[in-house]
């Protein structure tokens, strides 16, 4: 289970089914690369006990830039280096 430190970062969350319209929506800017998270996504939603797994989204300044699917292996969507990095 990925954790992070309380207060360390307010952009990072752990999203839930509230989430599943953004999450995919994200995963959708490049389905070819996205396809294994969109995929459980789309079988389970976002909750733990059905997805197997977590999905940790980033979000400064409350929009959804990046996420992570966090399973038997850590999945990257739309990764950034952090701030003034390439997309």
């Amino acid at each position: 289970m990925l954790r992070t430190k309380a207060g360390r970062s307010s952009a990072l969350r752990l999203l839930d089914d509230r989430d599943i319209n953004e999450v995919l929506a994200l995963c959708d800017r490049d389905p070819v690369v996205n396809v294994f998270v969109s995929s459980r996504v789309h079988d389970a939603g976002l909750e733990l006990a059905r997805l197997g797994g977590q999905v940790w989204g980033f979000q400064p300044g409350g929009q959804l830039i990046s996420l992570c699917y966090v399973g038997a292996n850590m999945v990257p969507v739309a990764a950034t280096t952090g701030p003034g990095s390439a997309s």
